[in-house]
This record gives C-alpha cells, structure tokens and sequence, in this order.
C-alpha cells in the first residue's frame, strides 16, 4: 500500500476496524484479517488486493492514526502562546484520550501510541518531534534555561507524560491513590516550571532574538528585497517548499515539525515574493510565485551562534 496516495473507502474501513478493535481491548498481535474485514463489511479476499499480508495492514493502520493523533496535537498546540502554555495543552489531550479508552484496551493503546512513538525517529512524525518543535521554540523565545540543552528537556518532559499515563493507568485499573489524576497533572507542571523555565524575561530574550535576525537578513544587502521590519512565527509544515536543482533532484531544506521566525514581502518590480524562514542555526532566503509556485533558493547558510551577555 504506497501511503502516499489517497485512501480509497475501502482502505479507510479497514483502518477504521483495525483501531474499532483495539478500542475495545483486542490485541493487535491476536488481530484477524476475517474479523477485521467483517468489522469493516468488506470481504475477506478484498484486504489482500491492497496489503501483503496481515502484518502490513495493521502496520499501516496503527502508523496512519499515530500520524492522524499527532497531527491533530500539532494543530491544537498550535493555537497556544508560550512554552507553558503548550505543555499544560498537551496534558489536557492527553486527559481527554485518557478517558475514553477502555481499561481492557489501556495497555495496547499507550504502548502503541504514546510509548513506541516517543522512541521513533523519523523527522516529524513522533510525539518526541512534537516536544522538541516546542522545545526549541521556548529557547527562541527565551522562556527556557539556556544550562539545560534542548535533548535533557525533551527528555525530561518525555519522563513527566510517562509518569502521567502510567498514573492514569493505574487509575483505571482502580488502584487506589492519593491524588486525583487532576492534582497530578497540576504536580507535575509545577514541576516543569521550576526545573526547566526561566523565572522571568522570556519575552525581552525573544525580542532581542527577533531583532537581531532582522538585522542579519537586512545586512545581506539582497536585491529588490525591501527592508525586514518584523518577523511571525511560522508552521515549518506550512513553509517547506519544495526546490528543484539543476541536477533535477527535488529538495526540502525546512522540518516540518519545526517552527521557524520568518515572513514574507513582494519583490520589487516584479510579481514574484520573497520568502524568509530562520531558527537559531539556519537561515533560508527564497523567493517564488504566487501561493509558493516556482520556488527558488537564493540563500542557505548556517547562522553564527550568539555569545552570551552580547
């Protein structure tokens, strides 16, 4: 099944069974294709004219709904100002998903989920590429300790929602406990707070570091580029066009995780943009055609690193 490609209904009800089941405490390693196509009402031979095998359908029903989940975490974590913020968003739909899962499916959910997708590594697509975006974000905006680097906090934060969920688990299976799973959560943003962000100046930290990007890009003296006198946050999935090289690869230079400091202003004289997308340690000038069309690299360079108290 190439997964690039759309989902045909079909495809889709047999994904939609696949997660039905596990809703409802079935094991995926004990999964059959003859009860998955029966809860999908399809026959069974049907399956096999788009999978391999019984293996490759549940891989790819769990991979499309952990992709869906963290998609779906991205966009509402989106919407929130401040590294707290995030962070108190994301236990809040963590809360949410906890309680509608079955106590019989608890164990397989969280493990396929939340606890193998902390581990992946492919760029973008796991919950520990959703930290890191926030993460590297909160440095940006100075709202973080610079003594702790950005992989001890991803770690750190990882350790807090396994604490969280293994708490919630064991409230389903009606341990007894001190706390409420609420208290909890509370105990542990305090905790975040005071380990890992800074008492106070984020947002004169985030300006200086908005302004001195400004600085930069205006220094490089680009043609028909008008000054740069403010610079938006913006969604790496929203800015990551794609360049063609003359060589005839196709390239990205941006993640799609990430979030970027940069805009967008028209070209002198012509009817063409140009596009600015930065982060701490790279740069990217382009410019393109209306909605993105036709992008061109004009500049990608690895930024200087700011010394401390300058």
């Amino acid at each position: 099944m190439n997964k690039e490609e759309k989902l045909s209904p079909k495809v889709e009800a047999l994904y939609r069974a696949v997660m039905e089941l596990l809703l409802e405490g079935r094991e995926v390693g004990k999964m059959k294709v003859s009860e998955i196509t029966e809860r999908a009402g399809i026959g069974k031979g049907t399956a096999y004219e788009y999978f391999k095998s019984r293996e490759e359908l549940l891989m790819d029903a769990l991979d499309y709904y952990q992709k869906s989940w963290s998609e779906s975490i991205r966009e509402e974590i989106s919407r929130r100002d401040g590294f707290m913020e995030k962070i108190s968003c994301l236990f809040d739909l963590l809360d949410d998903i906890m309680t509608k899962i079955r106590k019989e499916a608890l164990k397989e959910i969280c493990n396929i989920f939340f606890f193998y997708p902390m581990f992946r590594r492919e760029r973008g697509s796991s919950m520990a590429e959703r930290l890191r975006g926030i993460v590297e974000e909160g440095k940006r905006g100075g709202e973080l300790k610079e003594e702790y680097p950005n992989e001890y906090i991803v770690l750190t934060l990882t350790g807090k929602i396994f604490n969280y969920i293994a708490y919630y688990a064991g409230v389903k299976e009606e341990e007894p406990g001190e706390c409420t799973p609420e208290q909890i959560k509370g105990f542990l943003l305090e905790s975040i707070q005071k380990e890992i962000v800074k008492p106070e100046g984020g947002e004169t930290c985030f300006t200086a570091f908005k302004n001195r990007l400004m600085e930069e890009v205006n220094a490089l003296g680009i043609a028909d580029m008008p000054p740069i006198t403010d610079l938006n946050q913006l969604n790496g999935a929203f800015v990551n066009l794609e360049y063609h090289l003359p060589n005839g690869e196709h390239i990205k230079l941006l993640d799609d995780a990430k979030i970027y400091l940069g805009c967008q202003v028209e070209k002198r004289n012509s009817d063409r943009c140009y596009g600015l997308a930065a982060d701490e340690s790279y740069l990217l000038v382009c410019e393109y055609g209306c909605q993105g069309a036709n992008p061109e690299i004009i500049l990608y360079k690895k930024r200087q690193k700011q010394r401390k108290g300058s």
